[in-house]
């Protein structure tokens, strides 16, 4: 794929394109294709994409499907898949999408790009949000109408810097709130540190996914697993059903959080960090400042990581973004 393709320098070009597609209606097998055939680090970075690829097409709950734009071939859902691959040499975006061009078929598009590379340009997220754009829907400048609550920006915000005190990885539920958040997850990966976001796996669904479905050990370790959301239609937020979905997944070694009831207790009252509460005001100077100092002094460190084999699990993963957090 060219640069301008990705709109953005040829440094920021990818070096692959990986393609995901349902091959039957049960959406059991899906098919994967990559441009060029052969690329660096391509056997580890298919094997991570495959864990976000069976996850996206084979445990879609397709009844639930809405079809962003249905005169166009290809429909983009305003998601987000962002993880490290190959030790975190690599960084994969992907995004979800509709097929029309014969027949409904769900797929997945990945980008994958050097991480050195992006890392060096000074502007790795806004470089990652550039490529998210040319898969269609919003841009990541756009912003929704009514900004989002202070209680998207904590439970967004605690999947980058653990600032609530674990390090497992957390998993947001949303209904009513899904674009906001899914929006705040685009803010935060462009204005944070490279180095913090760097290190973990973002994954929007814009669905819910069931607990039973999912190897929590290749979720939440192999990926590595920062930060989870998943939706529930709007009608759906309430009731049994919506308490049983949730019931599964609070055994999980996970943070849950669900979005579509109002915080209560000290969830209520915490105090938002200083960092997010200049996410929340659009004070992107104050960030920016932060950011460049963090990446200043944790880029030699964010090299050996990549570079040992003993620290890829998310576990270590978490707790680097937990104190990188916690200096910030």
């Amino acid at each position: 794929m060219a640069a301008s393709e990705v709109g953005a320098p040829a440094a920021h070009a990818p070096i692959a394109v990986v393609w995901c597609r349902q091959v039957d209606n049960e959406a059991e097998s899906p098919g994967y294709t990559t441009i060029p055939d052969e690329f660096p680090g391509r056997r580890e970075t298919l094997e991570a994409i495959r864990v976000v690829g069976n996850l996206t097409v084979n445990v879609a709950d397709t009844h639930d499907y809405w079809d962003p734009d249905p005169s166009a071939p290809l429909s983009y859902y305003p998601n987000l898949f962002l993880y490290p691959a190959a030790a975190g040499r690599y960084t994969c975006v992907g995004r979800m999408f509709l097929s029309t061009e014969d027949r409904p078929r769900i797929g997945m598009k990945t980008l994958v790009f050097e991480t050195a590379a992006l890392a060096a340009s000074g502007e790795f997220g806004a470089a990652v949000l550039r490529a998210h754009a040319t898969m269609g829907g919003r841009s990541g400048g756009d912003r929704p109408a009514a900004d989002p609550d202070q209680s998207i920006y904590q439970g967004v915000g605690e999947g980058f810097l653990y600032h609530r005190g674990s390090t497992e990885p957390v998993v947001l539920v949303t209904a009513e709130q899904w674009e906001a958040t899914n929006q705040v997850v685009l803010d935060l990966v462009r204005e944070l540190p490279t180095a913090l976001v760097a290190l973990g796996a973002f994954l929007v669904f814009p669905y819910f996914l069931p607990v039973a479905k999912v190897d929590m050990h290749q979720f939440t370790e192999q990926l590595p697993l920062a930060l989870a959301v998943m939706r529930v239609p709007r009608g759906e937020a309430q009731g049994d059903r919506h308490m049983k979905r949730i019931q599964g997944w609070e055994g999980a070694p996970v943070t849950l959080r669900d979005l579509t009831r109002p915080p209560t207790g000290r969830a209520a009252k915490d105090a938002l960090p200083l960092v997010l509460q200049y996410a929340r005001d659009h004070a992107e100077d104050k960030l920016g400042e932060v950011s460049h100092r963090v990446d200043l002094v944790e880029a030699a460190r964010m090299k050996a990581i990549q570079d040992d084999a003993d620290r890829q699990g998310g576990r270590d993963r978490r707790k680097e973004m937990w104190r990188i957090g916690t200096a910030m």
